[in-house]
């Protein structure tokens, strides 16, 4: 990624290389010498809150023939500070916080220290009908963030500009139902060992 200071003239200018590159090399070169650009062009590595602003938020790939539907996204510095979660860790995001998963709320946290313990950082969402469980940070583990599975709640900040408060919620609810068998897989693997 380049910041927006880069010139119009020298990002086609790059991606003209990289194409004509993209035919003759081996992808894992395109993707160094794109890295080597990306160095000259921006040395310092300097990225404004416009340009990260430009990358921040949620992407629901198109659904495949199995049904499922890839979900990546991008925090930017400032999310991540307000969650206190560290860069290093995996993060397991529990997003069954509605109404209907009092018992889901209470088994994640019940195991919260086990997954602690093997580095894992829990961001757990939890409907406005249930309680916000109060978990103080241990010394030494991985933080447990608890918040309100609701985006009013959200600082406006963390929020993308024109955030579309419905249109988001049902795009939690694919995320949640994409990422919920992998998560509970993984949630099992830990607790059974």
């Amino acid at each position: 990624m380049l910041p927006a200071c880069v010139s119009p003239t020298d990002v086609a200018e790059a991606e003209r290389t990289l194409v004509h590159h993209a035919g003759a090399v081996d992808a894992g070169i395109v993707v160094k010498l794109g890295q080597r650009i990306a160095d000259y062009l921006n040395p310092d590595g300097l990225f404004s809150d416009e340009d990260r602003a430009r990358r921040r938020g949620l992407h629901l790939g198109r659904q495949g023939a199995d049904g499922m539907s890839r979900l990546s996204g991008l925090l930017d510095p400032e999310a991540r500070a307000y969650f206190g979660l560290d860069q290093r860790l995996p993060t397991l995001l529990v997003s069954g916080g509605s109404q209907g998963a009092r018992r889901l709320n209470e088994t994640v946290q019940a195991i919260a220290p086990r997954l602690q313990q093997y580095g894992v950082q829990i961001l757990h969402a939890v409907g406005p009908k249930n309680e916000i469980p109060r978990i103080d940070d241990i010394p030494g583990m991985p933080p447990y963030r608890a918040l309100p599975y609701r985006d009013p709640d959200l600082p406006a900040a963390l929020l993308p500009p024109g955030w579309p408060g419905r249109e988001a919620h049902t795009l939690f609810l694919a995320a949640h139902d994409a990422l919920y068998g992998p998560a509970a897989a993984f949630v099992r693997d830990i607790v059974s060992r």
